[in-house]
């Protein structure tokens, strides 16, 4: 709310306030553990820290140069201003294999210059000579894939791919504390910097190129200190100590490697503690007390209440999973299965104790299968989580057991969330996959049951675990099914994904705060959906209009079809994606998006539409609403080849709200086209977020463009079919 209590859909200043307070915390973990390193250790990671942050090519000139690499002929004449920029870029280098990476990028543009004028007078480079250059200033230690991919290039161009595409970028606006020659010093004033951005009123660029850097300061301390993720007199410790996890011989071994005064002074209180109570701390001879477990008792009252939640809310999730199915071309099985039985969730609840507290972990209690063919699964797949995105479920975990290297299941099982918070699992099969689940289901409930136990046995375990991977291991792979990539995100920690070489997410901590806000803005739009409905109703009543809101296609039945429930209003997911965008990409750029939180469509006949949009504009305007924003994409194509009237209107209150007009043809265009609409736009956030990286991935670069072209190019194929109305 403003000071005149009027409600602002901008969310940018409380996202970034949330960055900053991930930043702060993060970055203090950073500095302790950079200083619990053994000091040869803190040298390494220091020198490496450089890069990407002090080092690097400067951001600017390294878009140009992949410009340059894009084009098929060069323009000698470009190649000058670059030389100059690359030139004063090689002046900033401090660190030896920084320098010799910066004078190597002028020597390949003169190079390529030469080759462009057809200059023949400059002498070839000697190969020999820039392999020996590159060993001895020690570029293989730092960049081993730099110095493997600039000893296989045969050329100028190709040695600029290797310097542009595995050599980072350094920040800009470059922060202070970079002190020449010294990367210890400098490591230390770039993490008390860190630290100090979640307290100052920075911009938005200074948080954002601090939250970029934390996933690879980390993967470094992963990398080259694997050990050192875990030190022991930070919050995690007191968290072992309350759930009785903690050990202090394991502690103290750590401890001995770590030359802070805060480690000596952890390891003697310790030995202190337990002379007089050997118990009060865990260790070998004397583990530590853990808190009572709950008893069988409270696994049956627990699972009746979790069977009781779940029976009222299984008739409406049914039906949403229903229609998606449809839209999908998808064939629900296990219908019989969908309702988990008491006794099925008690004996996972007695294996299923978190180590804090002894608290259950809440199992899922509905389950759903849904069948594709092989040749059409994975954009059935795409198709249906777009489908329960548009009814406001929120996607909380993929796991792809397709792409699992010993899998002892098949299939891809999806977590979703409902709004009050209730999660159910819906599982996508092929026929051969869905047969093998039902094959393996006995195996399944056994393994459960052995891991359950108090003291499982390990050997019986193994020959069930090796009876599922055989059963798996004929199941035929559908398709493409490796660009389902497995994911997870909590409401409270944030998206990463599931992925074991996958750096730390960057601003995770922020999602909680996202969703939240998603929620509270299709709060605030239901709300005046009761207001404004009418007014719209009584609009399209009068100028002869179908009143259409959010339409799904049924491809199986090659028909599109209103949606039965929230007609007019923007998902929950959907606003939150445009939230996500608003963070990334600055307050403006999103707020377009979130006007349509409550959205309208008005359908004319061709030969009346001119004359039934200035009707309409006239009849909203005498409701008091105020025409804030039009754009004709009948006259000028949009995203997509996508064609309509888009509007954007505002109350008394000062609220807007978006009003489409569409002829009958453009309306059934765009509820067909949608699909593709979708996913070129999350192929074109996962592209911009690649090239954000310090190293983009070239190969994943091209992936996602050729993907984003193709998905243009399909929603382009429908809109085609769409003709402007008469003069407009």
């Amino acid at each position: 709310m403003d000071e005149q209590d009027r409600y602002r859909a901008g969310r940018g200043e409380l996202l970034l306030n949330a960055r900053k307070v991930h930043l702060q915390e993060t970055y203090s973990g950073l500095t302790m553990r950079f200083e619990a390193l053994a000091p040869d250790l803190k040298q390494a990671v220091a020198e490496q820290a450089l890069f990407g942050s002090y080092e690097g090519t400067e951001q600017q000139l390294e878009r140009d140069i992949r410009a340059l690499l894009d084009e098929d002929a060069v323009d000698a004449r470009a190649l000058a201003p670059m030389i100059e920029r690359a030139r004063r870029n090689a002046e900033h280098a401090d660190h030896p294999v920084a320098r010799v990476v910066a004078d190597l990028l002028v020597e390949q543009l003169l190079a390529l210059q030469a080759e462009a004028r057809g200059d023949t007078t400059m002498p070839p480079q000697d190969e020999a000579t820039l392999r020996d250059l590159i060993r001895e200033r020690g570029v293989p230690r730092l960049f081993p894939k730099l110095a493997e991919a600039l000893g296989q290039a045969e050329d100028a161009r190709e040695r600029l791919k290797a310097l542009i595409y595995q050599y980072p970028q350094r920040m800009e606006p470059l922060p202070d504390g970079h002190v020449r020659g010294d990367a210890l010093a400098s490591m230390r004033n770039f993490l008390t910097l860190g630290i100090k951005i979640g307290t100052d009123k920075k911009t938005r660029a200074a948080v954002q190129g601090f939250a970029r850097r934390e996933g690879r300061l980390n993967k470094i301390m992963d990398t080259l200190a694997p050990g050192n993720r875990l030190v022991d007199y930070g919050k995690g410790t007191a968290r072992r100590l309350n759930a009785g996890t903690y050990n202090h011989e394991e502690a103290k071994q750590r401890l001995a490697h770590n030359p802070t005064l805060a480690a000596q002074l952890m390891a003697a209180a310790g030995d202190e503690l337990l002379n007089h109570d050997p118990t009060v701390l865990g260790s070998a001879a004397h583990p530590q007390q853990r808190p009572p477990q709950p008893t069988t008792a409270d696994a049956q009252a627990r699972a009746r209440e979790l069977h009781e939640q779940a029976r009222r809310q299984e008739p409406a999730i049914t039906q949403q999973v229903l229609d998606v199915a449809q839209s999908c071309g998808a064939q629900r099985r296990d219908a019989g299965r969908t309702l988990r039985s008491q006794d099925s969730l008690r004996g996972e609840l007695r294996g299923a104790r978190e180590g804090s507290g002894g608290a259950w972990k809440a199992p899922l209690t509905l389950r759903y299968s849904l069948q594709l063919q092989p040749d059409g699964f994975v954009e059935g797949f795409r198709q249906a989580m777009l489908g329960f995105e548009e009814r406001g479920f929120a996607k909380v975990q993929v796991n792809n057991s397709f792409n699992a290297r010993d899998p002892m299941f098949m299939g891809v099982n999806v977590v979703l969330e409902a709004e009050g918070g209730f999660r159910f699992s819906v599982q996508f099969h092929t026929e051969d996959s869905h047969r093998v689940k039902g094959e393996t289901h006995d195996v399944h409930k056994q393994l459960q049951a052995e891991r359950a136990n108090a003291e499982p046995d390990a050997v019986r375990v193994e020959q069930l675990q090796q009876t599922l991977r055989r059963a798996c291991e004929p199941v035929p792979r559908p398709p493409g099914v490796q660009t389902i990539r497995n994911w997870h995100v909590d409401p409270h920690e944030g998206p990463r994904m599931r992925r074991a070489t996958q750096p730390a997410p960057r601003a995770g901590a922020q999602t909680g705060a996202t969703t939240s806000a998603a929620r509270g803005l299709q709060a605030q739009a239901r709300a005046k959906e009761a207001q404004i409905t009418p007014v719209m109703a009584s609009a399209a009543a009068a100028i002869g209009a179908q009143l259409r809101g959010n339409a799904t296609f049924r491809s199986g039945e090659d028909r599109v079809e209103d949606n039965a429930t929230d007609r007019h209003l923007k998902s929950v997911e959907s606003i939150k994606q445009a939230l996500k965008r608003l963070d990334e990409d600055g307050q403006r750029g999103a707020q377009a998006t979130l006007r349509d939180a409550l959205r309208y469509a008005l359908v004319l006949r061709r030969e009346r539409f001119v004359d039934g949009v200035e009707r309409a504009r006239q009849r909203l305007r005498e409701a008091g609403m105020q025409l804030v924003r039009e754009d004709d994409f009948f006259a000028t194509a949009g995203i997509g080849g996508y064609r309509g009237l888009n509007t954007t209107w505002r109350d008394a209150t000062g609220y807007e709200y978006s009003v489409q007009f569409h002829t009958p043809e453009s309306f059934e265009a765009k509820a067909r086209a949608h699909v593709h609409y979708k996913v070129m736009q999350s192929k074109t956030q996962r592209l911009r977020r690649e090239l954000a990286k310090e190293t983009p991935d070239a190969q994943k670069v091209d992936e996602l463009q050729q993907a984003i072209d193709t998905q243009r190019a399909r929603s382009e194929q429908v809109f085609a079919t769409v003709h402007p109305p008469p003069s407009a």
